[in-house]
């Protein structure tokens, strides 16, 4: 296999596979694990090696995730952001760089209002027994659960991503 053909499969392939399994996990559970955290932040490494960022801008990225990672630790400091959303954030904001996170915020911000649109209108909603029985859907559906907005960071991650120069680079090979 050649370069070119391990920067198409990291760039469809290791983002939004992280972010796919993170919307999903925090869907199921309320938590994101740190091993996709992890994952994301090793598999930017990878990918600004393909993609043959210069090494002035993979600094941009990491300074970008480090503004984000701040921002997000006062917020989770007030109680608005869970710990796990937050380091998420952060490590999904390493992939977008400045000023792409910008879009990014856009993005996951109209996916977080729409979730939470919907899950205020269906929370209304009588929740059918064989739906009921199922623990995470129950969870889900509880009027005072919170929201699971890993779904959002990640739908706008997924949104936002094929629009960044670190695509465009990966998929040039």
């Amino acid at each position: 296999m050649n370069f070119s053909a391990i920067s198409l499969a990291v760039a469809y392939g290791l983002f939004p596979l992280c972010m796919a399994a993170a919307a999903l996990w925090d869907l199921r559970t309320f938590t994101i694990p740190n091993k996709l955290c992890i994952a994301l932040v090793v598999s930017f490494g990878v990918a600004a090696f393909l993609a043959e960022l210069p090494a002035a801008q993979v600094l941009q990225h990491v300074a970008t995730a480090a503004v984000v990672l701040l921002i997000v630790y006062g917020l989770f400091a007030l109680r608005m952001i869970g710990g796990g959303d937050g380091k998420f954030l952060a490590a999904s904001a390493l992939w977008f760089g400045w000023p792409d996170v910008w879009h990014y915020a856009v993005f996951f911000s109209l996916a977080g209002g729409l979730l939470v649109i919907l899950l205020v209108i269906l929370r209304r909603l009588p929740l059918p027994a064989p739906l009921a029985e199922r623990d995470w859907i129950a969870r889900l559906f509880g009027r005072k659960s919170g929201v699971p907005y890993g779904v959002a960071l990640a739908a706008g991650g997924l949104l936002c991503y094929p629009h960044t120069e670190l695509f465009a680079r990966l998929i040039a090979g």
